[in-house]
């Protein structure tokens, strides 16, 4: 590699992983060295797709607005920056980077990034992941700015790093939110502290300046609960024990191309937290009061020591989880016996099975009969005794 070419990579700075909030604060902060917001008008371009998965054809546009950026000085000379926010388009393994014409810009984009950038040109970029085996990738190991802003793991780890970032945003907006209306804001958007703020910033212009306590009902109608909280949904559904509910939860999610396959999943683990928390009941260890809106959870202070070293043992000890969502389990976990539970854990289990072998009945298929055999029959029962 010549010299100018190592000099024009050195300018490219790409961050990368799935703390997006992390990666995004040191981009916006290197951002503002590179390219002072005087010059912005004529020295800097924003890209950034409308969804965090666009499709091909938003993704080609992207990459060719992209590639015609890095090429094209500035409108009065001098240097320019170049950023592109959250293109997930460098994953050929996944959507939108396996789309053929996708893969097609990486690789004009690759071949500039080897040759070098056009001198002043500077090129940030913040993406989701980076798939370390592609020519993209090893042209960027090769001298680009280069850093990993990985996801931390456990709910343990998240939240630790999470909910002090939370009180701090809550505090820079001025905003007032109880414990319960704190947890079902978490709830609605998970542990994305740059997700958070943003509503935080919507929910503060909401309210304006004579109000600033924020209710269960704001977060109802200014706070969309996140796409990747939608399987909850179909868990919901199932063990609110209605199948007319269930069916047409899952149907609605298949329409919205979420695979059954992931549903189940999503099920079982569902489905072993109504197994722990039926039977932590149902032996004493845990009572549950308050409502259906806002239950409440109360784990007993002496526990048998062979118990919570069980419970501390779990990947999720069921006392540190999310008060709201593990108070609205935990709740619906009344409605059946821990035999129920776990048996319906077990047939969800040889349904998962079912559906990833070599069967001829569609996931699709496997999971409704799935529905009916479970719940189904336990309403027709129900019914029959009545």
């Amino acid at each position: 590699m010549s010299s100018e070419a190592k000099e024009g990579l050195a300018r490219v700075h790409v961050f990368y992983g799935g703390d997006d909030f992390a990666a995004n604060k040191v981009a916006d902060e290197l951002v503002d060295r590179l390219c002072v917001p005087a010059d912005r008008d004529f020295a800097y371009e924003l890209i950034e797709p409308s969804t965090p998965t666009p499709d091909a054809d938003e993704s080609v546009s992207i990459l060719d607005r992209l590639l015609g950026a890095i090429l094209t000085p500035s409108f009065l000379g001098g240097d320019k920056t170049v950023f592109l926010r959250n293109g997930p388009f460098f994953d050929p393994l996944a959507d939108p980077g396996k789309f053929v014409d996708v893969k097609a810009r990486v690789d004009r984009l690759t071949n500039i990034l080897r040759k070098g950038l056009p001198p002043g040109v500077n090129l940030v970029v913040v993406t989701p992941k980076l798939n370390k085996v592609t020519s993209f990738y090893k042209t960027l190991a090769a001298g680009a700015d280069l850093r990993e802003f990985p996801l931390v793991e456990t709910d343990k780890q998240a939240s630790a790093r999470f909910y002090p970032a939370l009180d701090a945003a809550i505090a820079a907006e001025g905003l007032e939110l109880d414990p319960d209306v704190k947890a079902a804001f978490v709830d609605r958007i998970g542990y994305s502290i740059r997700q958070a703020v943003s509503e935080l910033e919507k929910l503060s212009i909401y309210l304006g300046d004579g109000r600033r306590r924020v209710t269960l009902a704001d977060l109802q109608l200014m706070v969309a609960p996140m796409r990747e909280s939608k399987p909850w949904d179909f868990a919901d559904a199932f063990c609110s024990g209605s199948v007319e509910r269930t069916i047409r939860t899952m149907k609605r999610l298949q329409f919205q191309k979420v695979d059954p396959i992931y549903l189940i999943i999503v099920l079982e683990d569902r489905l072993r937290d109504m197994v722990l928390f039926s039977d932590a009941i149902a032996h004493g260890w845990l009572s549950v009061s308050g409502n259906a809106q806002w239950p409440k959870l109360n784990w007993s202070s002496s526990l048998p020591p062979e118990v919570d070293q069980a419970l501390s043992s779990l990947e999720k000890d069921p006392r540190t989880l999310n008060v709201f969502r593990a108070g609205h389990v935990a709740y619906d976990s009344r409605r059946y016996s821990p035999a129920t539970w776990f048996r319906w854990l077990n047939e969800a289990v040889e349904t998962h099975a079912a559906m990833t072998g070599d069967a001829f009945i569609p996931p699709t298929t496997s999971l409704e009969l799935f529905i009916i055999r479970t719940i189904g029959a336990m309403t027709k029962a129900g019914r029959s005794a009545r």
